[in-house]
């Protein structure tokens, strides 16, 4: 979309905010993200072609609405500043795309910039898999709140002297001041070595801003006093709901609050909603997009908490959107390579509420990444058939956070020639937390014993045994579950809760597995236990009780002070 001057999105005041407040490793922020001159020699720049927009090109003379009226305008803004480019460093270009209600957004083509700082640390952000892991635990009512922080990249001040390695390029300096003088600007203060403007405050394109965007929105939800008893969503396993949980996205907040009755619930998700946002406005932020109540719309997923349930769905609107371009993708003989990148990564981002499905997903991974993102592909028919099977299993793609723990616990175990399964009944049901009170072998129960057909890999065979695990869960009855199933297998628990794995034997398993979870309903949470602690070895061993196999106790022995059982991070029992 071509740009045009007033229809794009800029703030009445950048930089309100200093970013080194919440991320003090920017005191020193040079020797933390600038590359040195023997890491810089090392990359390789000369195919980085930066793209502006015909109409912020800039132009050497006169008052129009180019890059140098729109520079002015970023200036008063407080966007960009006078500054004097470091050396060896290229200019940025500007362009901009559809923001929607014929708005334009600012996009900073920062991949010329990016290549003078080094790779970022990695960031954990919030996202709708983090949602779709929490544990309700104990009976109750669960409200939403959630608030969005608008221009906040922009808000966010950076130290001083970053500005001068992110310049705008081909932008007259003189023409820009000219505009400014005219519209009675005061420029008497600039540095006399002035020569470009640049960039005060975190750019959208950064390659750093994810890392610094995220530390500061989780720095005020902490200032407001939302970390003491909240969990912070990053995903990474199931989690517990106490009294409420916090997602941070960037610049979007979301609360789960759960209380004894749904007035209740609703009540403390609007005041906690009320601490945050006057923690925003407290550090100068804003806060716009409040919602409230049963039903509202968080990162494109639906949270639905009326009737004492909770359900995450996609939107309507949006994953319409998306089976649609599938539909459309599906009828052409061809596809452009980015595009078909576009389409998975949306479908990506839904599938988190139902990881099973993930395992669809197996020869179109293989095909992006021989295209590299380039050109016209053919889709083969495995391809097409992973697509159309995604369209039919869309009605599925929805998380219901309100299923219980079923009592019944399984841990299983394969050995070089039996495979077994073990369980044991707690009443009340099991929740998830960091104390573990194992319980003690008597009350485990050898379920399956069985004798493999054919000889494959132990990971395999570990596989085959959780597969045994969820059906006997699903033939004692149980619907609309959680399912913990114990094993001592990090290869296989890593897969099945991926969703699937790139060996295609296993991503086999992970698609019979996804065919239990959806034809039963049953959401299965596999957690790791030592083989030294895991009563299924000695089953798979050709013993005929619960226990553990004495050459596998003498190979992996339980450390001192610490009683045999299951491994840390597992059952909290009555």
């Amino acid at each position: 979309m071509r740009a045009q001057a007033g229809l794009i999105d800029l703030p009445e005041t950048a930089g309100v905010f200093d970013t080194s407040v919440a991320e003090p490793r920017l005191a020193e922020w040079q020797n933390w993200m600038l590359r040195t001159p023997a890491e810089l020699s090392e990359v390789d720049r000369s195919s980085i072609r930066a793209f502006a927009d015909p109409v912020l090109r800039g132009r050497k003379a006169g008052f129009g609405d180019g890059l140098e009226r729109h520079t002015a305008r970023m200036v008063k803004a407080g966007l960009v500043v006078p500054t004097r480019r470091a050396e060896g460093v290229q200019g940025i270009r500007l362009m901009t795309v559809s923001k929607g209600k014929g708005r334009q957004r600012l996009v900073w083509d920062m991949r010329q910039a990016n290549a003078r700082f080094r790779p970022p640390p990695r960031v954990r952000l919030g996202s709708i898999g983090a949602l779709a892991s929490l544990e309700l635990g104990e009976p109750g009512f669960c409200a939403a709140a959630a608030t969005d922080v608008p221009n906040f990249f922009y808000s966010l001040r950076m130290p001083s002297g970053f500005e001068s390695y992110v310049v705008l390029e081909g932008v007259d300096f003189d023409c820009v001041r000219r505009i400014l003088e005219s519209e009675g600007h005061d420029c008497s203060d600039w540095e006399v070595e002035a020569d470009s403007f640049g960039c005060s405050c975190l750019p959208m394109g950064f390659s750093w801003a994810p890392l610094l965007a995220q530390s500061v929105l989780e720095h005020v939800v902490a200032e407001a006093g939302l970390a003491g008893e909240s969990e912070l969503l990053h995903g990474g396993g199931q989690v517990a709901l106490k009294r409420w949980a916090t997602l941070c996205y960037l610049d979007d907040f979301t609360t789960l609050v759960k209380r004894a009755s749904e007035d209740a619930a609703k009540q403390a998700a609007g005041e906690l909603l009320a601490q945050v946002k006057r923690a925003l406005e407290e550090v100068g932020l804003g806060s716009h997009k409040d919602q409230v109540g049963e039903l509202l719309e968080v990162l494109g997923v639906v949270v639905d908490t009326s009737g004492g349930r909770v359900t995450l769905r996609p939107s309507p609107v949006k994953f319409g959107e998306v089976l649609a371009a599938t539909e459309e993708v599906l009828r052409r003989q061809s596809v452009e390579a980015g595009t078909l990148q576009k389409l998975v990564g949306h479908w990506a981002w839904w599938l988190q509420l139902c990881r099973p499905l993930y395992s669809v997903l197996q020869d179109i991974y293989p095909l992006m990444l021989e295209s590299g993102g380039r050109g016209r592909v053919q889709l083969p028919p495995s391809v097409r058939k992973e697509l159309r099977m995604l369209v039919r299993l869309a009605p599925c793609v929805r998380c219901h956070l309100d299923w219980p723990v079923a009592p019944l616990v399984h841990m299983v175990d394969a050995g070089p020639e039996l495979g077994a399964v073990v369980t044991c009944t707690i009443h009340p049901a099991p929740t998830f937390s960091e104390e573990v009170t194992p319980p003690p072998r008597r009350r485990w129960k050898l379920a399956v014993k069985r004798s493999w057909r054919r000889a494959e890999h132990n990971n395999l065979c570990e596989g085959h045994t959780v597969l045994w695990g969820v059906a006997r869960c699903a033939r004692a009855g149980l619907r609309n579950r959680l399912c913990v199933i114990y094993t001592d297998s990090q290869v296989v628990q890593g897969a099945f809760t991926k969703g699937r794995s790139s060996s295609r034997s296993l991503n086999r398993l992970c698609r019979r597995y996804a065919a239990l979870c959806l034809a039963f309903r049953l959401r299965p949470v596999l957690k790791y236990v030592r083989s030294a602690e895991n009563y299924a070895d000695g089953p798979s061993r050709g013993l005929s009780y619960p226990c553990v196999a004495p050459e596998t106790r003498a190979k992996a022995p339980v450390p001192p002070g610490r009683p045999p059982g299951l491994a840390a991070g597992g059952l909290s029992l009555p």
